[in-house]
């Protein structure tokens, strides 16, 4: 009995050994180690449906951790959990929340702190703003015009913190033109801009509906172009038109590449100035072909100078006046040796008139020998003009 009773007492103790070797053992292959993971996200869970951040800011924590080196090595960022909850606060300010920090699937992994353990957030009332989408065109030529031509939708709504909703200015988004020259048909995000006009549409504080806008907008060809004055009729016998004005004198109109290119001048709406005998100031409207616009839609101011003709006598030598259209065959003279017209002039031209300038010829094409009576003709000239008195003269055709 007695030597049973030792014999016990051995295997206990070679028992107890062995468990002192394998604990000894495995604390030497997988020892208790420490791990620090940095820039661990925090998560803000349970906000109250009427509250929102003020500031949405990537909040994120580091997070030290203990425990058997086989299993610490296998951890990740993804593995440790940290959480704000915020489901006992309703208040509007701000307040420090804890961070609850678990390891996921982990044993016997134990947080020994976090860094920070704790996060300030400042709450206010959750608010929504309905504002009209504008749409800002960049980079158009002067020679090109884009108007918009439908938004939809044109009425966006954006929620989130009150003073961050207070501070939107406008919803906008931006359409860059440079080099389209056809019309556009396109969907792109608006931006949101504040009122210091600054874009704040990636606040993540902001929660937005309808972010993709139908924007249709018509090209038209830009051009400008002179106006002139579409006057009928003649002024009144002995009467002249010295000036002409048109203010404004030139205008922009817009329409299809194909159409404002063939044009060249916007005509006034028809004014008739027969028997005009004095100076004219009228308003009147632009005519504008079919498929072309302006913006202009006021009337212009006309003003139409109108002077008298002056009338002047000269006494010339018929060697002054050339014959055309002769004959070889014949020679041709004026009988009188001096002839006498009447000079009607404009502007004082006749002020310093120089017979040899004026071109006077008479035409004596398929005279036969004999006297002939013939008018006298003078080269064209905007200033002066045979007068309507002048006779005829004589001239005689002889045969070499």
């Amino acid at each position: 009995m007695k030597r049973l009773g030792e014999d016990v007492r051995l295997r206990l103790l070679s028992v107890f050994i062995a468990l002192i070797l394998c604990i000894y053992v495995i604390n030497i292959q997988n020892p208790e180690i420490k791990k620090e993971f940095e820039d661990i996200p925090v998560s803000i869970i349970n906000l109250g449906y009427d509250l929102a951040l003020a500031n949405q800011y990537s909040y994120t924590t580091s997070v030290k951790v203990k425990g058997k080196q086989e299993v610490v090595k296998k951890l990740s960022k993804s593995d440790i959990e940290v959480v704000a909850d915020l489901k006992t606060f309703n208040k509007v300010g701000k307040f420090s929340f804890p961070l609850d920090i678990k390891i996921q699937g982990a044993q016997g992994v134990e947080v020994i702190e976090g860094q920070p353990a704790k996060i300030e957030l400042a709450l206010e009332n959750l608010t929504s703003k309905s504002t009209i989408v504008d749409v800002k065109i960049l980079g158009p030529k002067s020679d090109a015009r884009y108007d918009i031509k439908s938004i939809r939708p044109n009425l966006v709504t954006i929620s989130g913190p009150e003073s961050l909703v207070n501070s939107i200015g406008a919803v906008r988004v931006f359409i860059d033109v440079t080099n389209h020259e056809k019309d556009i048909s396109l969907i792109k995000n608006y931006r949101v801009i504040n009122k210091s006009n600054k874009d704040i549409t990636d606040n993540a504080s902001l929660k937005k509906d309808n972010q993709g806008i139908q924007v249709d907008i018509d090209y038209s060809k830009v051009k400008e172009l002179p106006i002139a004055l579409n006057l009928t009729g003649e002024a009144a016998h002995g009467y002249y038109i010295s000036e002409t004005k048109v203010s404004p004198d030139k205008v922009y109109v817009y329409g299809e590449s194909g159409k404002i290119n063939n044009i060249t001048e916007i005509k006034t709406s028809r004014l008739n100035i027969t028997g005009l005998s004095r100076d004219l100031s009228k308003s009147l409207k632009l005519s504008i072909p079919d498929g072309i616009k302006t913006d202009f839609d006021d009337a212009v101011k006309v003003s139409i100078g109108i002077e008298k003709e002056e009338v002047k006598t000269l006494d010339i030598p018929s060697t002054n006046i050339n014959f055309i259209n002769t004959s070889d065959n014949y020679s041709y003279n004026i009988v009188k040796p001096k002839v006498r017209l009447q000079l009607v002039g404009r502007n004082g031209a006749l002020d310093s008139v120089d017979v040899m300038k004026l071109g006077l010829h008479i035409n004596v094409q398929g005279l036969t020998p004999g006297d002939h009576n013939l008018p006298i003709s003078m080269a064209p000239d905007s200033n002066i003009r045979l007068g309507d008195v002048n006779s005829t003269v004589k001239v005689r055709v002889s045969e070499k």
